[in-house]
């Protein structure tokens, strides 16, 4: 009986090692293919000037985030950056 409890504790174990790497390998090419993409959008103000923005990504302790940088004003559009995984 001790040895099934052990051997079904170290299966689920496993299992959860093996889902984790599997979600974090997908987050990471999801993001991957954006950064490889040209990502832009133009945005248009009220007063007719047109901005080209582009998403910048960065990951900081295993975690990634993105933010939009305006390659017309050379500067942050985003306030703050926005956490994707």
């Amino acid at each position: 009986m001790k040895q099934l409890f052990k051997s079904l504790v170290v299966t689920c174990i496993a299992l959860m090692m093996t889902l984790s790497i599997f979600s974090v390998a997908a987050a990471e090419n999801m993001i991957s293919k954006e950064e490889n993409s040209v990502v832009s959008e133009i945005m248009e103000e009220s007063d007719s000037k047109a901005y080209e923005l582009v998403w910048k990504y960065k990951k900081e302790n295993g975690h990634y985030y993105k933010r939009r940088w305006n390659k017309t004003m050379n500067e942050w559009y985003d306030p703050a950056w926005i956490l994707v995984y």
